[in-house]
């Protein structure tokens, strides 16, 4: 199995503030905000949050410990909706195994505006994700272009420019202004560390500037029976 990078665009006026209150919309109690690099992450229980660059932060977490579906993760992300109500529009990016499939989902005011999901040439198919979960209903607009400046932007075109679908998300990540263009979760929370393409060359970056929201975890037997 590949390389799985999954996160929130969001704009970071008061991301960490907004992120500890959505926990309590799902009736989890935060624990503590500090700094990436000198917290041990338990259980999956944390939510990441980058440091500030062009206006923008990324926002990583693992769905099944908020009590989310990765049905309703990948369709309707609960994290990244309330973001767009509270702090403005907010764009959900992910790359799935190794760029199997790619995709983005850009809510605005808590509703879904636009959505759309690219497959590798190599797949068998486009009707299921690599989660194994439906594709999500695709809807296309030009408000992710206006959020980068560019309204020419066109997903698909740009994506499939690259070698490889993940390569061509990370430098829609860029696009936004990020040092850091592919995140996986456990590379966050164990070494601390992302990946910085240049060129389609991958080169490992700390996460310096990163902050962590540890959480109480729901138990295991209380969480959405699919927890990819």
């Amino acid at each position: 199995m590949g390389a799985y990078y999954d996160i929130i665009v969001s704009p970071a006026g008061g991301a960490i503030d907004h992120v500890r209150r959505f926990l309590a919309t799902r009736n989890l109690s935060c624990h503590q905000s500090s700094a990436l690099l000198d917290t041990p992450i338990p259980d999956e229980a944390a939510i990441l949050i980058s440091g500030p660059e062009n206006g923008w932060v990324q926002v990583l977490a693992r769905c099944a410990p908020l009590m989310i579906s990765a049905t309703e993760w990948y369709h309707y992300n609960p994290l990244a909706r309330y973001l767009s109500t509270h702090l403005g529009d907010s764009v959900h990016l992910w790359s799935l195994d190794s760029g199997f499939a790619v995709g983005y989902t850009l809510f605005s005011a808590g509703e879904k505006r636009e959505c759309q999901t690219l497959f590798s040439r190599h797949a068998g198919g486009d009707s299921e994700l690599p989660v194994g979960i439906p594709v999500p209903e695709e809807k296309r607009g030009h408000a992710l272009g206006h959020l980068l400046g560019d309204m020419t932007y066109n997903f698909s075109e740009s994506i499939r420019k690259y070698s490889s679908l993940e390569i061509g998300l990370s430098e829609l990540v860029a696009r936004f202004g990020f040092a850091v263009h592919l995140v996986d979760y456990y590379d966050a929370v164990d070494d601390k560390q992302g990946i910085s393409v240049d060129d389609g060359q991958y080169c490992v970056v700390e996460l310096s500037e990163w902050n962590a929201v540890i959480f109480e975890s729901a138990p295991v037997d209380a969480r959405p029976n699919h927890e990819s």
